[in-house]
């Protein structure tokens, strides 16, 4: 079963066949702010990822944060305001964020049984810090603005921060031991507004916390270090976090799958296919996505391989049908 070809090449054990995970959103992104509770949503999106996973073939299915980007005691918090960010404290632990998140990769999990692996997404803290207002104005912060609250009042971002973390722990741990997932897909980013000496000591610490408390309870960690924002990352900054696999943007990076396992010899590597508009995943026909699998694994080599993207993708532009395409040719190889 698939599950199992992902937790054998988690481990380095040899597969008959190079496994597939890919993704995209399920909501339109006008929705990201809403507050969970919308049942019809709710099953919306646990539809989507179910037919795709099944239509697909899918080896790994990562779990979309579609209506769970605005954690609720971050909701209309000013990350400009000092005295707000001072003033966060830590979520109910049965507020229906928690309590609707773990029920879809609950639903999910058990669905889908040994077919597929589970990952669903936790953030960085910083990310959260990026989303307070998404349902107040429908706007995320940007990299500047969260620059400018570091650079303002460091102590009470690091508050935050720290907060975020420890609700973002009891989350990760609910995932594994009640809702049945197989890991979890940690995602991560450099900034450029933001120092590295300032990143190492304001989110480093809680980020660290974060992946280490998860690897305790299951160290089926995919670690995704993000180019969405088409900054180069430095990957020294997760040298010493504790992650199986890594997920990151080829085109953003400026090196292949095959010299980033010879950069992380001891990680598994997902990625391969781009996401920029005039990309083959989106523009090439099944014959030529089927080509570019082949040549994505003859050129990294096929142990320790994951076939994905380097983020999330279009969903106006991809379809189930296409990811079985590559499915297809991946398990020839």
């Amino acid at each position: 079963m698939a599950k199992q070809i992902i937790l054998d090449i988690l481990n380095h054990k040899k597969t008959d066949r190079v496994p597939v995970g890919m993704w995209w959103h399920y909501t339109d992104p006008s929705e990201w702010g809403d507050k969970p509770g919308d049942e019809k949503r709710f099953e919306r999106v646990f539809q989507g990822h179910l037919k795709y996973a099944k239509e697909a073939d899918l080896d790994l299915l990562k779990v979309m944060p579609d209506v769970y980007f605005v954690l609720p005691n971050l909701a209309g918090v000013d990350i400009l305001d000092e005295e707000q960010l001072k003033a966060v404290k830590p979520a109910a632990e049965d507020d229906l964020f928690f309590e609707e998140y773990v029920r879809l990769v609950k639903k999910l999990s058990e669905s889908l049984g040994e077919e597929t692996a589970v990952f669903p997404t936790v953030f960085s803290p910083y990310y959260y810090l990026l989303y307070t207002q998404l349902g107040t104005t429908g706007k995320a912060y940007t990299e500047v603005e969260l620059g400018q609250a570091v650079k303002k009042h460091p102590e009470a971002v690091k508050h935050a921060v720290d907060v975020i973390a420890q609700d973002l722990i009891r989350l990760s741990r609910r995932f594994l031991t009640e809702a049945g997932a197989t890991g979890i897909f940690y995602a991560v980013h450099n900034f450029n507004t933001i120092t590295k000496v300032d990143y190492l000591n304001l989110f480093t610490p809680a980020e660290r916390q974060i992946a280490e408390e998860i690897a305790a309870v299951n160290d089926n960690t995919i670690l995704h270090v993000c180019g969405s924002l088409g900054k180069s990352n430095d990957f020294s900054y997760y040298a010493n976090y504790p992650y199986k696999a890594l997920n990151y943007a080829v085109d953003n990076e400026k090196f292949s799958l095959g010299e980033a396992k010879e950069k992380f010899p001891d990680k598994v590597i997902i990625g391969g296919f781009g996401r920029k508009p005039e990309d083959i995943i989106y523009t090439g026909n099944k014959e030529q996505l089927q080509a570019e699998t082949e040549r994505l694994v003859k050129e990294a080599g096929r142990d320790r391989l994951i076939i994905g993207a380097d983020c999330s993708l279009n969903p106006e532009k991809m379809s189930n049908e296409r990811t079985a395409w590559i499915k297809e040719k991946a398990d020839t190889l």
